[in-house]
């Protein structure tokens, strides 16, 4: 019997068709497994599936999609499987009108061709620095995102906020204090990290109802607000929704857009460009600085800073490194002591001109992911010779 989803599409998405819809999910825990069971049921077209996390026993009860996944025979302690291949692998038998794509990255290591080829983003993760690496992103490609989080153990609550695409509303950024809008900042993109380590991962509910619950209004909402993209609300918004027996059990909160929020400031020049497999970053410049009859030369402005050098902070041995700021940080780990989560780096690349040393080197060198975007703009200003030389 075939699957019709007429009647499902007249009631519920409101003459949205999800045969034509494309969705990106962001961590794939209790929630972001739930989300991608209701986008399986739903009929949507391509679930991307995002997670660098592998799958575990104390996953089973949280989603169906686990205990499928789990028939793939991949979990013993010789293979694990991912979150994303084992949700992909469910997701195929389950839902097969459904195009399942598995990324066990981190959604700043998926190439944003990908992303840009989604219409809308549900960020599902417990981490704060995610959340943030995935506004930025949604915001960059133009993308409508939901995120969704559950407060606390047993404590019943869950919040799921709307960001729009419009890149003058309020952005998951915003709705941070200052001081730890700097902490997620400094951690991602600067050299010298601040005094207070960034804490990325919150207590999550031991509730698989309350998932259920978030995700479903999730999913709900960023439905309907594709369905009427044309009229489309401009204003980011949160709902938290609670269970009995909370006497309130559901409130709206408009997120006010912040002035000193950073990520809102976008090159007013430029445009996110695909390195062709084998050209190298000069070749690609020179291209992008005669297709626009432009003196000024085209600079590779990159959207995640990249560590250079590093140094570990336990036996300071210095290393060579081709990896984001904030995985180095993060994961890195050092050749000498084996010590990971002390690396520090000391040297690190933002931007790419003709001249650069690196410039040889193609995207795949510079340890880009594939079906990635870069963002190429002409440079701010010129010298006699028409190109001021710098560090990166």
């Amino acid at each position: 019997m075939l699957v019709d989803y007429v009647r499902l599409e007249r009631d519920v998405l409101g003459g949205l068709s999800p045969r034509d819809c494309r969705f990106a999910v962001v961590g794939l825990g209790a929630l972001g497994s739930e989300v991608c069971r209701l986008l399986g049921q739903i009929g949507a077209k391509l679930v991307l599936l995002i997670d660098p996390d592998y799958l575990c026993a104390e996953n089973m009860p949280y989603g169906v999609m686990y205990r499928v996944g789990r028939e793939k025979k991949v979990l013993s302690s010789e293979q694990r499987a991912f979150k994303s291949d084992a949700i992909a692998w469910a997701g195929e038998r389950i839902f097969p009108d459904t195009t399942w794509v598995s990324r066990a990255a981190e959604v700043a290591d998926v190439g944003l061709k990908l992303l840009r080829d989604c219409d809308l983003v549900f960020s599902c993760t417990d981490n704060v620095l995610a959340r943030a690496e995935t506004s930025y992103l949604a915001r960059l490609l133009g993308k409508i995102m939901v995120d969704g989080g559950l407060k606390g153990e047993a404590v019943h609550e869950g919040r799921v906020s709307f960001f729009p695409a419009d890149r003058s509303s309020a952005c998951y950024l915003c709705q941070l204090s200052e001081s730890r809008r700097a902490e997620v900042l400094s951690f991602a993109t600067a050299r010298s990290l601040g005094c207070a380590p960034l804490g990325v991962h919150a207590i999550m509910t031991a509730t698989p109802m309350m998932a259920s619950l978030i995700a479903a209004q999730m999913t709900d909402l960023g439905i309907r607000h594709l369905a009427d993209r044309a009229t489309d609300n401009n204003d980011a918004s949160a709902w938290i929704y609670r269970m009995p027996p909370h006497d309130v059990l559901s409130e709206n909160v408009r997120i006010a857009w912040s002035a000193t929020c950073p990520w809102h400031d976008f090159p007013v020049e430029g445009e996110l460009t695909e390195l062709d497999d084998g050209q190298s970053v000069r070749q690609m410049l020179r291209s992008d600085g005669e297709r626009r009859k432009d003196s000024r030369k085209t600079v590779l402005e990159l959207i995640w800073p990249l560590c250079l050098r590093a140094r570990c902070q336990s036996c300071g041995a210095e290393q060579k490194s081709m990896r984001r700021v904030a995985l180095i940080r993060r994961s890195g780990m050092c050749t000498v002591c084996g010590v990971g989560g002390r690396m520090e780096p000391l040297e690190c690349l933002r931007a790419l001109h003709e001249e650069h040393p690196l410039a040889d080197m193609t995207a795949r060198q510079l340890g880009f992911p594939s079906q990635h975007l870069f963002w190429c703009r002409p440079e701010l200003f010129s010298c006699e010779d028409g190109w001021q030389k710098g560090s990166a």
